[in-house]
């Protein structure tokens, strides 16, 4: 997870996550966005816990199963399922 703090937009706070297809690559993101002074360090890593979680389970619906790009997954030596 990331969080953009003020890069993209000054005052405004992001925390991001990648979201992975089927074969590893990302294929999209999550964020959340909102003012900084509405989002203390405890908001912040709530917010943040809850993209990641997110970003996970959209990524298990779409196949990722953890392993990275070019890597065999988990069972087998050379990446085939």
């Amino acid at each position: 997870m990331a969080v953009d703090r003020g890069g993209a937009r000054a005052g405004l706070d992001s925390p991001a996550t990648p979201v992975f297809g089927a074969s590893g690559s990302v294929v999209a993101a999550i964020a959340v966005g909102g003012p900084w002074f509405h989002l203390d360090r405890v908001a912040a890593e709530k917010f943040g816990s809850l993209v990641a979680a997110s970003a996970h389970a959209l990524s298990s619906r779409l196949g990722y199963d953890g392993t990275p790009v070019g890597q065999a997954s988990a069972g087998t030596s050379d990446g085939t399922a």
